[in-house]
């Protein structure tokens, strides 16, 4: 048995339970809980979380969102905190690290470069800044972790990192997601005014996301198919949104935007929805498939970058920029039980494939062979 590590965690994200990148430290801390009780942790976070309330835990001064106070805290009293603590080894699982090293490794996730990749992400100014974080980050990890294969062939291309240096660790899918009759359906349609059968889409109320082009191909179908479903958009507000809703409600009354629910709520409406759709014109991993193919629906997606790689063969792929061509796949799918019912058994298949559990054992190894190097 190898000698006992002292582990520190970008936390902070857990905070916002709206964001991606949440789900993915809440769950790997939640993992990392189940299969290793040996190692020592250590959380750092800037609100109080449920999940911390037991666990050993260290006040940061500010969100990774406050890029005045927040980054301060990060890049130099991190770093001094973190060779007190006599950490042997620190997370920063939201693309960031502090530039400053002492005794203490350094691992980075990275699950995307959309500052260098997408520049419609965000202000140029945004882009910029995150473009820096991002490039010192990787520079200064002893080993990055990417979330797709996708992203790894990313980093080595924009930010001329070795491919010894990456590492690939996958997402995870929790046992959370599952088909359900819930009595609460008619309730929950009710809530959100969903009459019809309906069509679901899942993401922040970004450019990337192609709402616009969806809807499009939504219309498409309402005028040329007399389609009679109604399109369900679950998710927060991000960059851009008024713009999005703009082009929704010149578009069709059928279009509903839920906002930001709980999980409960999703659960109910992926367990009740005809079809999944997922535009994206760009992501680094793509939770939201798995989690519809876990409450099997059937899925179609964009065949852009990762996408293609976590859905694998449970989905039906289309060109997102292709407005018809979205709207021939969602017909398809929608007209065909047959095909229906394939790909959700697919989908089934696949999710089996991703677990949070997978992804905190492959974590804590690179851990320790970072630490034994």
């Amino acid at each position: 048995m190898g000698e006992k590590l002292k582990i520190a965690i970008d936390a902070r994200p857990a905070a916002d339970a709206k964001a991606g990148i949440s789900r993915f430290v809440l769950e790997l801390i939640k993992a990392m809980r189940k299969i290793d009780s040996e190692n020592t942790y250590i959380y750092y976070t800037d609100k109080k979380i449920a999940l911390l309330n037991s666990l050993n835990s260290r006040k940061a001064w500010a969100s990774t969102e406050n890029h005045i106070i927040g980054d301060i805290w990060e890049q130099i009293k991190l770093p001094i905190d973190l060779y007190g603590e006599k950490v042997d080894i620190y997370h920063g699982t939201t693309g960031r690290l502090p530039r400053l090293r002492m005794r203490t490794k350094y691992v980075v996730t990275i699950h995307d470069l959309n500052p260098l990749k997408f520049s419609n992400s965000n202000t140029h100014t945004y882009n910029c800044y995150m473009s820096i974080l991002l490039k010192q980050s990787v520079n200064v990890a002893d080993k990055v972790i990417a979330i797709s294969n996708t992203t790894k062939n990313d980093i080595m291309e924009l930010l001329h990192i070795p491919e010894e240096k990456i590492k690939v660790i996958y997402q995870g899918v929790d046992k959370y997601w599952k088909p359900v009759n819930s009595v609460s359906q008619l309730a929950i349609r009710k809530k959100y005014n969903i009459s019809t059968p309906y069509i679901i889409a899942v993401g922040n109320l970004e450019p990337k996301k192609n709402f616009p082009r969806l809807f499009s191909a939504f219309s498409i179908l309402k005028d040329n198919k007399k389609m009679k479903e109604q399109l369900v958009i679950v998710g927060p507000e991000g960059w851009s949104t008024k713009s999005i809703l703009d082009s929704a409600r010149r578009i069709s009354p059928d279009i509903i935007f839920t906002g930001y629910i709980s999980d409960y709520e999703l659960q109910i409406l992926y367990s009740g929805a005809e079809l999944f759709v997922f535009p994206s014109l760009y992501e680094g991993f793509g939770l939201p498939l798995l989690e519809a193919m876990a409450c099997e629906v059937p899925v179609i997606a964009s065949n852009s970058l990762a996408i293609p790689e976590i859905a694998g063969d449970a989905a039906l792929f289309f060109d997102p920029t292709n407005i018809e061509e979205i709207a021939e796949t969602i017909e398809k799918v929608i007209s065909n039980e047959e095909l229906r019912k394939e790909l959700i058994q697919k989908g089934i298949n696949r999710v089996k494939q991703f677990s949070w559990e997978k992804t905190a054992k492959e974590t804590l190894n690179l851990y320790k062979e970072i630490c034994e190097s």
